[in-house]
């Protein structure tokens, strides 16, 4: 059995500009502009196979010094109809708009037109795109263009008549148990997996699929028949289809593996803290770890534990660790000066990661994809975890966390960060494995009550070590009355705002004009960074932690801030917020009795070690005390001849083995 469980995605280079700009001092409103070109290389997607030539996108960022009144002037003039565009040598770029990470980086796309596509053209290629601007403004269309630029691997033709939709499944409170959860037949998905090169019982599949986007989970085909049809290769729900149209290939952005190991964080930390775990058991797991990276210099089990525990690892600070790995696998002297060095950069790049962001290692965790009990046998409060490399379904209390996280339940919040839920095991599900399977029915959405998070790809932050599963809080959910849509607000110092959506607001009606406003108003949007910068300070200043009042006061300005693109308006209001909380008088003050616990374990890590290569030989190596100048002289001559065939013969066989 195949049982490779990551995608090969093939990298493409990309044609990116630097911009720089400053108003010119001799001609007022006139921009002038220095510009530094480069190739880099990204994975491919929808948009660069529909074209054919990944060159044929350009993108363009600004450096810091280039202000909003310089950008907006220099970005009316090429992203115009009739205007120049950007010229790169002879090839002319057309302006194509930007993706939601785009935005995000500050980056914008343009498009190099030809005979067989221009912008508008191509934007038709992807699916009827132009309704989701004029419904929600060009925020969400950003978010939508982003489908055909995400980084995917095609696999399948579906056409329409290969495809059914079925009904979203609600929780009492009306909130969806199958946001974004679709079902993909088991004899389809082992076709799939065949033709990614992953494993043939992969359960869960990623994908985009024309305006379609969300999972797919494995379902036996006998099940699949009875409800869909035997014509039927896949099924789809409503919360799934982001816009109509668009290429029928279905596309794999990610599939189910089995967990790596995960990481405790701050905010996780501190939410369980707050939680009740006593704070020596973070103190025990962090020695525990710092005890491990000690060892790797002289105990080569040790080191290979460690190393395959980072490059195992989600988020795994460490960029070195295959080679490291490899020398060890080799059975180099752990002495040798090149091991020696990269076991003490190990060292040094663990402690770091400790130290500034207390990514502690829980062994007994990992991140898993979350889709819906398709067959309905789960109750409320139950999850399905199948883990074949850890003995299979597990069972018993489970600490269900999801990123990021800024309060620990809804004891104030319609959003609960850390849910509690009892692991069973279920036969009826045995297929679905390495995910975790959330019930379909209930008083709310499990999923949603985690900071309004979904099933179209979230991976969820999963904690079996019974140490780190807190006691429930006897906290009654609030039950909304069916189909009434929830209206965001914030409330500070009894001042109450709604979150207006999109499509409250007026908007422009030319969409490059609106997308240049949008660009300038939140690119680079540092915002919810900003925010939790905040959030941090001031989480450890007092035993409350993360139930104090100003903390709890940021985390709806988080949430309005994380919203895939927010409303201008609300941005500013925000900002606005945040400095109004930030002059309070008791803003960040440390309680006397009180030491910060997430400054007290990061002062427990050690600091750096010299990482310089360093290289005593055994003196029976040193030959020129023990022989003449006359033959030393002779042996350097004979040895530089030797190593130029020696390496002549290495290359010759390095370039067989890559045959």
């Amino acid at each position: 059995m195949n049982t490779k469980s990551t995608l090969a995605k093939k990298r493409l280079p990309f044609n990116r500009l630097l911009v720089d700009l400053k108003f010119d001092p001799n001609q007022p409103n006139q921009v002038k502009h220095t510009i530094s070109h480069f190739v880099y290389h990204g994975h491919e997607s929808r948009a660069t196979r529909q074209v054919g030539d990944s060159t044929r996108f350009l993108t363009v960022a600004f450096t810091k010094n280039s202000t909003e009144d310089c950008m907006r002037i220099w970005l009316r003039t090429v992203t115009q109809p009739g205007s120049e565009s950007i010229i790169l040598g002879v090839e002319k770029y057309t302006f194509l708009g930007f993706t939601e990470s785009n935005l995000k980086a500050g980056h914008l796309l343009f498009f190099r037109e030809g005979d067989d596509f221009n912008v508008e053209t191509l934007l038709k290629t992807f699916g009827d795109l132009r309704p989701v601007y004029e419904a929600s403004g060009y925020g969400k269309f950003a978010a939508r263009l982003g489908m055909s630029f995400s980084s995917t691997v095609p696999t399948l033709e579906i056409k329409p008549e290969d495809e059914v939709e079925i009904m979203d499944l609600t929780a009492r409170d009306g909130s969806l148990t199958s946001d974004g959860s679709g079902l993909i037949r088991e004899s389809t998905a082992r076709e799939t997996a065949s033709l990614l090169g992953v494993s043939v019982d992969t359960a869960v599949f990623q994908v985009r699929r024309g305006g379609h986007k969300g999972t797919l989970t494995l379902c036996s085909d006998e099940l699949f028949d009875q409800r869909y049809g035997r014509n039927k290769k896949i099924a789809y729900r409503p919360s799934m289809l982001k816009y109509k149209g668009g290429p029928q290939i279905l596309e794999v952005q990610d599939v189910s593996r089995p967990p790596k190991a995960g990481r405790l964080n701050k905010q996780f930390i501190v939410l369980l803290l707050t939680r009740g775990i006593p704070f020596t058991v973070f103190e025990d797991l962090l020695q525990m770890q710092l005890e491990e990276i000690d060892k790797i210099t002289t105990d080569r089990k040790k080191a290979l534990e460690c190393v395959e525990g980072e490059t195992d690892a989600e988020a795994s600070p460490i960029d070195f660790g295959q080679t490291l790995h490899e020398m060890l696998l080799a059975g180099h002297d752990m002495n040798e000066p090149f091991l020696a060095t990269l076991l003490r950069r190990f060292q040094n790049k663990s402690r770091e990661a400790l130290r500034s962001k207390l990514h502690i290692p829980v062994k007994a965790s990992g991140y898993l994809f979350g889709v819906v009990d398709y067959r309905g046998v789960l109750q409320e409060g139950e999850v399905y975890i199948n883990l074949p490399t850890k003995g299979g379904p597990q069972v018993g209390p489970v600490a269900v966390m999801r990123n990021p996280a800024y309060h620990p339940d809804g004891k104030y919040f319609r959003f609960e960060r850390i849910r509690v839920l009892k692991a069973v095991n279920k036969p009826e599900l045995k297929q679905l494995i390495n995910c975790i399977v959330f019930a379909a029915s209930g008083a709310y959405s499990e999923t949603d009550r985690m900071g309004g998070g979904d099933l179209d790809g979230d991976r969820y932050f999963v904690i079996f070590n019974p140490l780190l599963i807190p006691e429930p809080r006897r906290t009654p959910p609030r039950v909304d009355t069916p189909g009434t849509p929830r209206i965001k607000t914030v409330t500070i110092a009894g001042f109450t705002q709604t979150a207006f959506s999109p499509a409250m607001m007026n908007r422009n009606t030319n969409i490059r004009s609106d997308a240049v406003e949008t660009f300038i108003a939140m690119r680079c949007n540092f915002l919810v960074g900003q925010i939790s910068n905040q959030w941090s300070d001031i989480v450890g200043a007092t035993r409350e932690l993360a139930d104090l009042s100003q903390c709890r006061a940021l985390v709806p300005l988080i949430e309005t801030a994380l919203a895939s693109l927010i409303i201008l308006d609300d941005f500013l209001r925000v900002k606005k917020q945040i400095t109004s909380l930030q002059e309070s008088p008791a803003w960040g003050r440390l309680t006397a009795d009180w030491e910060d616990p997430l400054e007290l374990l990061a002062e427990r890590v050690p600091g750096k070690v010299n990482e310089e290569m360093g290289f005593i030989p055994n003196p029976q190596l040193i030959l020129r005390s023990s022989t003449s100048e006359e033959e030393w002289q002779r042996l350097a001559l004979e040895a530089k001849d030797l190593m130029l065939e020696y390496n002549a013969r290495l290359s010759s066989a390095i370039a067989a083995d890559t045959e």
